[in-house]
């Protein structure tokens, strides 16, 4: 429900209205409900005009809610505190999601371990969570932005909007987010700062690469091809190679577009090339465009009898997009002379078609700088997993103080990963905060059902 008055104090005040704060409140409140205490007030303070707005955009618009495959290497961090992922996931899966959203009446659907509203609509999750806040008596404060945050020594928090409104709370839960994807100011890192936080270098993520024209297949012919194969999308397999190590390879949708690479493929390993720029280090992806076969079995299959009278671009074509085929064709003929589209796949000498061969099988695009973070999906960085307390997500600083969600140096990878954290972290944070206000040692049981019947 929407403010209805002017008393400004509240028990829990969570700062961001998103996914992970919607289910920090959700969380908190149900956790209030089973064990019986009454007369508590959560507020959700959001800058938005709405709750859950970047929600809106996740999935393409479809809210790719969560992923049965589920892996340590799914998600990342910048920090020293890995273990503490784990810990969080488990005790709210991506069973526990679908649970969860089916007792609140919004069926999901399984496409290949990737869970979708079966709506198939962002704006259903979104609506579903905030039905569930109003059910639960939470108050939504939007078009507010904090501005000012402190811990006074009564234990309570003081925040000040850029209104010049004051609210107070005995706990306080920060889900802010992150910048990216964010059009507007953002000053999540910086209220986590106000309360003696260190914040690791947000840098973007899940995001699209910019290529060094210069440095492509190791010819000065980048903006040629990309400009050539521009609008290109195809299975590709890529290595992401920092200062001339390789740091994580992935293989899936590559998208070629007019200022480098995108897709899937890319955004999986984004994280590494833009920390690996970020600390001035050469950064590379290395691209093998023909995944299923050998270079032996490629050339092979060239010099077949029904290959060897065709030009090289029909050849190569009968492999891959033609578009690419005449891209990669034409940025290598200038380091192999005598080499074209046209040329007769019988009259290219073998050695030299393995040397071209495995050059497409190794495509090297040198990358001068990621896509910014306005144009990413999340950010790697953020507050350091080191100083929130492993089983709670409180604060080592603060007592009260919980953080969960993006804001936090967690990242994943694309697929449901993100969101699955944010519920994870939320639904921890928020459960964790409500038990500071409950007499003894409560249980920690999930939740039967969520739709505050």
């Amino acid at each position: 429900m929407n403010e209805k008055n002017t008393d400004r104090a509240a028990d829990i005040i969570i700062i961001g209205a998103g996914a992970s704060g919607m289910m920090a409140a959700i969380s908190a409140a149900l956790c209030w409900k089973m064990n019986h205490i009454k007369n508590k007030q959560i507020f959700l303070i959001d800058q938005n005009e709405r709750a859950g707005k970047k929600l809106l955009a996740t999935g393409n618009g479809r809210c790719n809610l969560t992923n049965l495959k589920q892996s340590p290497g799914c998600y990342m961090t910048c920090g020293s505190e890995p273990a503490v992922i784990s810990g969080i996931l488990s005790g709210f899966s991506p069973q526990d999601v679908i649970g969860f959203f089916k007792t609140s009446g919004m069926l999901t659907c399984d496409r290949n371990n990737y869970i979708y509203p079966k709506s198939m609509q962002a704006q259903t999750v979104a609506d579903t969570l905030v039905r569930i806040c109003e059910s639960l008596n939470i108050t939504f404060i939007l078009n507010e932005c904090i501005s000012s945050i402190c811990y006074l020594t009564s234990g309570v928090y003081r925040m000040i909007t850029g209104q010049g409104r004051e609210f107070t709370a005995k706990s306080l839960i920060l889900s802010t987010g992150s910048p990216a994807s964010v059009k507007r100011d953002y000053n999540g890192y910086k209220l986590a700062e106000m309360l003696g936080h260190s914040v690791i270098p947000p840098l973007p993520a899940l995001c699209g690469l910019k290529a060094d024209f210069r440095r492509v297949a190791g010819t000065g012919a980048g903006k040629t091809f990309f400009k050539q194969t521009a609008g290109v999308r195809c299975e590709a397999a890529a290595q992401a190679v920092v200062n001339g190590i390789p740091v994580s390879r992935e293989r899936g949708e590559l998208q070629i577009t007019d200022y480098g690479l995108s897709g899937i493929v890319i955004f999986c390993l984004s994280r590494h090339i833009s920390r690996g720029i970020f600390e001035k280090k050469p950064s590379a992806i290395w691209l093998d465009f023909l995944t299923d076969m050998t270079e032996p079995e490629v050339t092979a299959y060239l010099y077949e009898e029904n290959g060897r009278n065709l030009t090289f671009h029909q050849a190569l074509s009968g492999l891959l997009n033609s578009k690419l085929a005449k891209g990669l064709i034409d940025i290598l003929a200038g380091k192999y002379k005598g080499i074209s589209d046209h040329t007769p796949v019988c009259r290219i000498k073998p050695a030299v078609m393995a040397k071209i061969i495995g050059e497409i099988k190794h495509f090297e695009v040198m990358i001068a700088q990621t896509n910014e973070l306005q144009r990413a999906q999340v950010c790697c960085g953020g507050v350091d997993l080191s100083q929130m307390k492993e089983d709670s997500l409180e604060s080592r600083k603060l007592p009260g103080l919980y953080m969960c969600g993006e804001l936090l140096d967690v990242d994943g990878i694309c697929g449901g990963y993100n969101l699955q954290w944010a519920w994870s972290s939320g639904y921890r944070a928020g459960r964790e905060a409500a038990r500071r206000f409950c007499p003894g040692d409560i249980p920690k049981q999930k939740t039967e059902r969520q739709d505050g019947q």
